[in-house]
């Protein structure tokens, strides 16, 4: 009787020490150091920004931790402005990120019109893929690109970002997660290509330096 208890004991500590440590882990995050996006450069290719506020109704969807909002004008001819916004969250309790549906363009009149993936590449030549789609409202049309940035890793599809969180917060005890997502209008009559290639000229000079405010 003595045997099968001590049995039964190694056994429930054998079960229960995974657990503890787990739960140990996630509530013990580990510090992650990271320049915040207020110092992001404000010339960022040929393109100069100005910091843009956010509206109050906007404000209650995002976690604020840490947010740019920022309006990039060319100095070449008359291209419409590219917004810039990057939310950062260093610490994420919920485990939750921001989804297309989440965002404000669709709740304020904007309708998808057009939605697919696009392939980005970084300075080394590797890729990675963001979503992409266009929006109209009226008589006004808008380009709108976005991805995830999670530990090193960039990605377009929001259920593999919410697997990697997770993932992570028991392998390297983090929970912290970013948005970036781009946008642009579209002059009357012109293409989409066109709007496409605004922001991926613009991108090209962006993403070397999102490692600098988004930690990997």
């Amino acid at each position: 009787m003595r045997d099968r208890n001590l049995l039964a004991l190694l056994l429930v500590s054998l079960l229960i020490a995974p657990v503890v440590v787990i739960q140990a882990r996630l509530h013990s995050e580990a510090t992650t150091e990271h320049q915040p996006l207020s110092l992001l450069p404000t010339q960022i290719g040929e393109r100069r920004g100005a910091d843009a506020g956010l509206d109050h109704g906007s404000l209650p969807e995002l976690k604020r931790d840490d947010y740019l909002l920022r309006e990039y004008h060319s100095a070449i001819g008359a291209q419409p402005p590219i917004d810039l916004f990057i939310e950062y969250e260093p610490v994420d309790s919920d485990l939750t990120i921001h989804v297309e549906e989440d965002m404000c363009l669709p709740g304020s009149g904007w309708v998808v019109i057009d939605r697919r993936r696009k392939s980005l590449f970084r300075a080394d030549t590797s890729k990675f893929t963001a979503n992409q789609s266009v929006m109209s409202k009226a008589d006004d049309r808008m380009l709108v690109e976005y991805w995830y940035q999670i530990h090193g890793r960039t990605v377009a599809s929001q259920r593999w970002a919410m697997y990697y969180l997770r993932y992570d917060r028991i392998r390297l005890r983090r929970s912290d997660s970013a948005l970036v997502m781009l946008t642009t209008h579209l002059n009357p009559g012109e293409s989409v290509l066109a709007a496409q290639g605004r922001l991926t000229d613009f991108e090209f000079s962006l993403i070397p330096l999102l490692d600098r405010y988004i930690p990997r």
